[in-house]
């Protein structure tokens, strides 16, 4: 009696494990049909977010790209837009604030000029605790900002006398920073700047950067 009570225990247990492996292998089914729909019918705002990766957390970024910027008076008050390599690294420091530091570098072969200059910034993500709070992003680096940069702290100059200069300039900037994808990023900024050497003041300095981070 005994081994007839166990032999159909047993036998309704392994029934309801095989309906309850059914049931859960139909509902993987629905879900991932429903989430194929729903992604298919993104909006234009979800594919944006999507795309910049806004809520995905990162606090920290290092990044290789090509920069342009630094409007400056030559002569005759004729602007100046200079072209460099950049090599950044970005640490988030709570929520809305992140460090940058970075080398700009600029390979001139003919004739051999050479340069590389350090630069560092402050940036304050200004909606970003909002955004969090809201469910609208996640904490991460693709965002607007405010900024105080600090640039040209040290050049070296890869002349065939290899001078080192020091002429910082202070700008302080508005800008804004997004994801492209898993591994490509975009930055664009404007301001005021200041050189603190000689006091040269520009009412308009521009910074855009696109490149790889990781």
């Amino acid at each position: 009696m005994k081994k007839k009570i166990l032999y159909s225990t047993a036998v309704a247990f392994i029934l309801g494990l095989s309906i309850n492996h059914k049931v859960l292998a139909q509902n993987d089914k629905i879900t991932y049909s429903v989430e194929e729909k729903d992604t298919a019918h993104y909006s234009v705002g979800d594919r944006y977010d999507y795309i910049t990766r806004a809520h995905i957390e990162e606090k920290s970024m290092f990044r290789i790209g090509v920069r342009g910027g630094g409007i400056s008076s030559g002569p005759s008050n004729f602007p100046r837009i200079h072209t460099f390599t950049t090599v950044e690294f970005e640490r988030k420091i709570g929520i809305q604030f992140s460090f940058v530091a970075g080398v700009n570098a600029v390979f001139q072969s003919s004739p051999f000029a050479s340069s590389a200059s350090l630069n560092a910034s402050l940036r304050y993500y200004y909606n970003m605790r909002k955004r969090v709070r809201k469910g609208m992003g996640a904490n991460n680096l693709s965002a607007n900002y405010f900024a105080a940069r600090l640039s040209n702290i040290a050049g070296l100059s890869f002349t065939s006398d290899q001078s080192l200069s020091f002429e910082p300039k202070i700008q302080v900037l508005y800008g804004l920073q997004r994801r492209l994808g898993k591994r490509w990023y975009f930055n664009a900024a404007v301001g005021p700047g200041i050189n603190l050497t000689n006091g040269h003041f520009d009412l308009i300095n521009f910074d855009v950067s696109i490149g790889i981070g990781f």
